[in-house]
């Protein structure tokens, strides 16, 4: 049936009507009120005056707040005011005798006068039973308790350009028809507007409580980057007197998804939070001077076979190990005992005077001061020594001078001769003025000399001994290790720093060291961490973060089936929450379903990860989208692959599809694909891992660097580097296929894909232009 013939259209039309037009009025008063309060200000300062500016000054400070305000509103309004509500719950409170509607939007707005809501946020206590409400009893949570009642209607709505095309009463979010249409829409479409569609499994994650670590286990396509992005907005919202953007860190797996997610946050209201690749955050925190190598690199040599076996598993044992726990301790151990190696061996004397013995000195660096950085403990120590300096310099000098004195009253009744005695007495005066003069010469640079005895370095001093040291290693690793590990690691370190460089796996370690001898002093007031494709953090990192930025509030989102950097990263969770939290307070919650691709692909997929054996990974269960089965296509040689790429991407415009993603498994067939193309006359853009941004169209990329995106149409071309059956191929080939909204091809030439091939040799097909 039409919308049209709908009992409630007219009166659902006339309501987006006012609405709107209210909106449009709403808008206009915040202008007017913003030029009035802007006068008020400007007349404020033209009058400012000594004696009266405690009153101006409040008059100036309320009308900035309340033009910030204004300022919100207005651009939540103009944001929404084409589509300014989305949903509608019909709801009757417990006992009372009035049954409500309310319409939920991204922004709310009210009558001013009486206070009546027009629109509520989607991010209230009360749009709670939307998400999560079935109809019957329902009950949400308000800051003053529990609100019970019973739940009649609930109404999701279809706006376009401000006209309502539809509208449909549902019950359970998940059958929605108009999920179904969200997810039909293209890659570019996607990202910025699931406030609408959000599933109960989802709106759990997002309204989690805020005074405890997160952590979320989420299938691909699941949904974990937006909805992280609508937890940071759902908290600032709730919990406005606690949080604002600036204290919010998202850290993201590069610059390009950055720069992919940049646009979500200023839809949902929320602006000025720092989103920062963990490269640039450590960077930021240390200043080194020394260059990263290319976190890919090594992705690179362990996919292109520029290194044999053997060299392979040595790369991985010592990424491994820089990420555990037991790096941390070695670094643990090598600070105390860097400590004890700094203390001050000798008293801090004033002339034969000992001011602090070297003891009470060695207290205060080790006991007293231990709670701070090392080298923030030095900066008390001076304050200690100088305070005790300048006592005991006021005591010595009333000393010195009461000594004096009575020795030349002494001389003066003594010595009758007068010549005698006047020589006698200015030589006392000589004297006393002599040893004055000196106290007060060798107190000005008493502290800084007898601080400036211990022996400090800097940060990658201390890094470059701890790594490639072998007996240093040996002696602080606090476990027996293979002594080949040992010689291969810090010669393999030490070839790094030679080059003034530093590898990714280095970066938890050295903001460890600097936070636990240097202490940041730029370190950023951050009350809560968001880390996305966390799946590919070690266990030193997460650690690392915790004691660095002093939070124990996380968000943190990832999915092990797409662990591809498993060789220095986390194996589970559980590892996570009992290393780094404590287990009885870390929530846990997982994303078993999908939204981003079809039954057909997600089921492929899912083959490719179940082909591992492992049981502890989450297998997707796709939503019922069904579509076309992926196609599996042998061509007779490498220029029939460019043939097909030619061929699915203007099949896929002609289907109105807008991005296309080339998929191969390293860099180096990427190029060489792009180099094809470009010669064959089609435009390509090579992604390398350094873009912040790309534009719509057809990308070429290698399949490390995919996670976290999506595309209409994804052709994985396997021309050279076969995925074989291990489980960093079997993780990279489950990532790149999860890309797909729509469409999956995979093309390959000569031999086969021993992956699929061991899945399901029916996939397989000749290709024939």
């Amino acid at each position: 049936m039409s919308i049209q013939g709908h009992k409630d259209f007219n009166y659902e039309k006339a309501r987006l009507k006012y609405t709107k037009r209210y909106i449009e009025y709403f808008i206009k008063t915040i202008i007017s009120e913003k030029e009035v309060r802007k006068e008020s200000i400007k007349q404020a300062m033209v009058e400012f005056d000594i004696s009266d500016s405690s009153q101006r000054y409040t008059s100036i400070l309320l009308n900035n707040e309340l033009i910030k305000l204004g300022d919100q509103d207005y651009n939540g309004l103009v944001r929404s005011r084409h589509k300014p509500y989305f949903g509608r719950v019909d709801f009757r409170e417990e006992n009372a005798a009035v049954l409500n509607r309310f319409y939920i939007g991204k922004s709310a707005l009210a009558k001013r006068k009486e206070n009546k809501p027009i629109i509520i946020d989607w991010r209230s206590p009360l749009a709670n039973i939307y998400y999560d409400g079935r109809l019957g009893a329902v009950s949400y949570e308000s800051p003053s308790g529990t609100v019970q009642g019973e739940l009649f209607l609930k109404r999701q709505y279809t706006i376009n350009e401000g006209q309502l095309e539809d509208f449909i009463d549902i019950d359970i979010t998940t059958t929605d028809v108009f999920l179904q249409s969200s997810l039909q829409a293209h890659a570019d479409d996607r990202l910025k507007d699931i406030a609408s569609t959000i599933q109960s499994e989802q709106n759990k994650v997002i309204r989690a409580d805020a005074s405890r670590p997160l952590i979320v286990q989420g299938v691909a396509g699941s949904g974990k980057t937006t909805i992280a992005l609508h937890r940071i907005a759902y908290l600032m919202y709730t919990y406005e007197d606690k949080f604002i953007p600036e204290n919010f860190l998202i850290l993201a797996p590069n610059k390009l998804f950055i720069n992919y997610i940049s646009e979500v946050l200023p839809e949902l209201g929320v602006e000025r939070v720092r989103q920062l690749t963990f490269a640039d955050f450590v960077k930021d925190l240390i200043g080194t001077t020394y260059s990263l190598v290319n976190p890919n690199e090594k992705i690179q040599s362990l996919l292109e076979g520029k290194i044999d076996d053997t060299e392979r598993e040595r790369l991985r044992h010592i990424a491994n190990y820089k990420g555990s726990l037991d790096f941390k301790n070695l670094i643990d151990n090598y600070v105390k005992d860097l400590e004890e190696q700094l203390v001050p061996t000798t008293d801090f004397m004033l002339e034969e005077h000992v001011l602090y013995g070297k003891e009470a000195v060695k207290n205060l660096l080790l006991v007293e001061y231990s709670f701070l950085p090392l080298y923030r403990r030095f900066d008390l120590l001076k304050k200690a020594l100088a305070n005790k300096l300048s006592n005991a310099k006021k005591l010595l000098t009333k000393k010195i001078e009461k000594s004096y004195k009575q020795q030349i009253e002494k001389t003066r009744e003594m010595i009758e001769d007068p010549e005698e005695r006047r020589s006698s007495v200015v030589y006392l005066i000589d004297e006393r003025e002599g040893k004055l003069a000196r106290i007060k010469k060798v107190s000005k640079t008493l502290v800084a000399k007898y601080v400036g005895k211990i022996a400090k370095r800097d940060l990658l001093g201390y890094y470059q001994d701890v790594v490639s040291n072998n007996e240093v290693f040996i002696k602080y690793s606090g476990k027996p290790l293979d002594g080949k590990f040992i010689t291969s690691f810090c010669q393999h370190s030490a070839g790094v720093l030679q080059r003034k460089k530093l590898e990714y796996e280095d970066l938890a370690a050295l903001a460890y060291m600097e936070h636990l001898i240097i202490g940041a002093g730029t370190t950023p007031v951050i009350q809560h961490v968001v880390i996305d494709e966390a799946q590919d953090y070690s266990l030193f990192q997460f650690y690392m973060l915790r004691q660095v930025l002093h939070t124990r509030l996380f968000t943190i989102l990832g999915d092990l089936s797409q662990g591809i950097h498993a060789y220095r990263a986390i194996d589970n969770w559980q590892q996570v929450i009992e290393s780094v939290f404590n287990k009885d307070d870390c929530q846990f919650l997982t994303l078993e379903q999908s939204y981003r691709t079809t039954v057909e692909i997600m089921s492929l997929a899912n083959e490719v990860i179940k082909s591992l054996g492992d049981k502890s990974l989450t297998i997707a269960r796709p939503v019922i989208r069904y579509g076309d089965k992926p196609k599996v296509l042998k061509t007779k040689k490498e220029t029939d692959i460019i043939a097909m790429i030619k061929e699915v991407v203007q099949h896929g415009e002609n289907n109105v599809y807008k991005s296309f993603a080339v998929v191969c498994k390293s860099l180096m067939e990427c190029a060489r694909i792009h180099s094809k193309l470009q010669k064959m006359g089609m435009k390509a853009t090579l992604i390398t891992g350094e873009e912040s941004a790309y534009a719509a169209g057809v990308v070429i990329l290698p399949s490390y660097l995919t996670k976290g995106l999506e595309f209409d149409v994804v052709l994985i071309i396997n021309s050279k580097d076969r995925y074989t059956t291990d489980e960093m191929n079997s993780k990279l080939l489950y990532v790149a296929m999860t890309r797909a909204l729509h469409k999956l091809y995979i093309g390959y030439t000569d031999g086969t894909i021993p992956l699929l091939e061991s899945i399901d040799r029916g996939l397989f097909e000749e290709y024939a232009e």
